[in-house]
């Protein structure tokens, strides 16, 4: 036998789930009442519950909008309770359907979601800023661009050799021209290093995401006055406008280790044009041919362009940076960038090869 207070505590638990099912508390305890009864006369109710006719009256029209009793017509009317486990399937149903209907207005809505989402936020603090480094170089799968000071590039140099162990592309800048000799190692590793006299601090991964901030502002040089900031971006124009700077940058710059070249790298993938020049510069000045598989698009007409061909030429200039590629079937065709507007193909997408 359950006694009195073990029945007290299920009925609150039972009341507490009908409240979860979208019931007041009164309407809870009325349709409790007439579950419990089995059928009933609103009298019963009345003095069960003592409560007045006219609540009474509207909770048991809520109730049937609700869908959980029936009403039997006639004099006096009598009320029975809907299963609850009946209700609970259909609001299981229901909820099925609801969630049905949210994903396909999250699909239609994700464009709009993508175009108006911000792509740029400010971080402030140096552990932050280092913090967020260290997660975008974790993210990289295709190439790293950074112009960083040595001491940050302590911070920051496990992370960047676990991605070239990876397979990523690295082309590191380290400012100023003095640094501490224990990076040597770390250096050597990466490899294609060049060292400068000053910079501005910038990050680009794949060409899309990245940050930047003032040249000093990680070094013991930086005024502690001012505030400590950097850009965090996920914008492929920004990462274009930086990758630009960085390219024109690299390439007034000299190797810190002498020039070489590993064969078992090839082939080697790129989605920044500029640093496919930059590479495709270092392996002719190796003596090798080069040959590329680029994806991408016509830059008139948009459509898609697959080719692969022999590189015969680069050029390189503020206003354009391209190489040329000749095609299995003898046709040559200028090779761009994102939005390019001076060249005949527009990559995303770079694959090299290499001969001897």
């Amino acid at each position: 036998m359950i006694d009195e207070a073990e029945l007290e505590t299920k009925n609150e638990s039972l009341l507490k789930a009908l409240e979860e099912l979208g019931l007041t508390k009164l309407e809870s305890k009325v349709y409790t009442t007439i579950l419990r009864k089995g059928i009933c006369k609103s009298s019963e109710i009345l003095t069960e519950l003592k409560i007045h006719q006219p609540q009474l009256y509207d909770v048991i029209l809520s109730l049937q909008k609700k869908g959980f009793i029936v009403v039997q017509p006639g004099k006096p009317k009598y009320y029975s309770a809907i299963d609850p486990t009946t209700i609970i399937e259909k609001k299981i149903g229901q909820l099925s359907e609801l969630k049905t209907y949210v994903k396909q207005l999250l699909n239609e809505l994700e464009p709009r979601r993508i175009m108006t989402a911000p792509h740029m936020w400010i971080v402030k603090g140096r552990q932050t800023l280092i913090a967020y480094a260290k997660k975008l170089i974790q993210q990289a799968q295709v190439e790293i661009q950074i112009c960083v000071d040595h001491l940050t590039f302590s911070k920051l140099a496990e992370e960047l050799i676990q991605s070239k162990v990876r397979g990523v592309h690295i082309c590191l800048i380290i400012y100023p021209e003095q640094y501490e000799k224990s990076l040597k190692e770390f250096l050597e590793r990466i490899k294609t290093v060049k060292i400068s006299p000053a910079g501005q601090f910038c990050l680009i991964v794949d060409s899309s995401i990245g940050m930047y901030g003032p040249g000093k502002l990680l070094t013991p040089y930086y005024n502690l006055s001012q505030d400590e900031y950097s850009i965090l971006f996920d914008e492929v124009v920004t990462a274009e406008t930086l990758a630009n700077y960085f390219y024109h940058l690299w390439i007034s710059l000299e190797y810190l280790f002498p020039l070489s070249i590993d064969i078992n790298e090839y082939p080697k993938r790129f989605v920044n044009h500029r640093s496919a020049v930059s590479e495709i510069i270092k392996l002719y000045d190796s003596g090798f041919k080069v040959f590329a598989e680029v994806r991408g698009r016509w830059t008139r007409s948009a459509k898609l362009f697959i080719g692969k061909g022999e590189v015969v030429c680069t050029e390189s200039n503020p206003l354009c940076v391209t190489f040329t590629l000749q095609l299995d079937n003898g046709k040559r065709v200028k090779v761009g960038g994102r939005g390019s507007q001076l060249h005949e193909v527009e990559a995303d997408q770079i694959i090299l090869y290499v001969k001897k």
